[in-house]
C-alpha cells in the first residue's frame, strides 16, 4: 500500500516529514492536558469496543479493529523505513517506548475480553462448559478483568503523557 500511494504518505500528508519532526524536537509538552487528550481517545475506543462486544457482530468487530491497527502500524512502520532507513525504525521505537508495554499487552487482553464476552452472550454453551460455572461468576471474572486492563491502560497513558514526550525529543535531538 506505501508503494502504490507513496506520493499520498510522502507529498501531501507529510508523514514523519523533517518539519514535523524538527517541531517536536523543541515542542514543550503539558503532561496533564495531553493525559486527558491521550485519555479521552482510549476510552471512547474501549468503550466502543466494549459495547460492540454485546451485540451480534462483537467477533467481526473485534477482529476488523485488530486487522485495522496492524494494517496502520505497517504504514507508519514503513513510512518511516522508507523515509530514513533504519533511523526511521529506532524512531518508531523511542516514540512508542516505554508505554507500549503496557499498552499493547492491554489491547490484546482487552480483544480477547470482548471476543468472550460476545461469545459468552451468544454461543453460551460453549463458554459455560470450560470450567467457569455459573454465569454470574463468569461475569464477574470479565468485571475484575475488565478493571484490570483499564488500569494497564491509564497506567500506560500515563507513561506516554510524562515520560514518553522527555525520550522521544532527547531522541529527536540526536536524530
Amino acid at each position: 500500500m506505501i508503494n502504490i500511494w507513496k506520493n499520498i504518505f510522502f507529498g501531501e500528508m507529510d508523514l514523519l516529514g523533517a518539519a514535523s519532526l524538527n517541531r517536536l524536537k523543541y515542542l514543550d509538552i503539558n503532561g496533564s492536558a495531553f493525559l486527558l487528550y491521550i485519555l479521552k481517545g482510549r476510552l471512547k475506543t474501549m468503550l466502543f469496543l466494549c459495547l460492540l462486544a454485546t451485540t451480534y457482530v462483537g467477533i467481526l468487530s473485534v477482529s476488523l479493529y485488530a486487522g485495522f491497527m496492524g494494517m496502520m502500524a505497517g504504514i507508519f512502520l514503513s513510512t518511516a523505513a522508507m523515509r530514513y532507513g533504519i533511523k526511521g525504525i529506532f524512531l518508531i521505537i523511542a516514540g512508542t517506548f516505554p508505554q507500549y508495554l503496557l499498552l499493547v499487552p492491554a489491547y490484546l487482553m482487552l480483544m480477547r475480553w470482548c471476543w468472550q464476552i460476545c461469545a459468552g452472550l451468544y454461543y453460551p454453551h460453549k463458554v459455560y462448559e470450560n470450567g467457569y460455572g455459573m454465569r454470574q461468576q463468569y461475569y464477574m471474572k470479565k468485571l475484575l478483568q475488565l478493571t484490570i486492563i483499564l488500569v494497564a491502560i491509564f497506567i500506560g497513558s500515563l507513561i506516554e503523557s510524562y515520560v514518553n514526550p522527555i525520550l522521544l525529543s532527547r531522541f529527536l535531538k540526536m536524530f
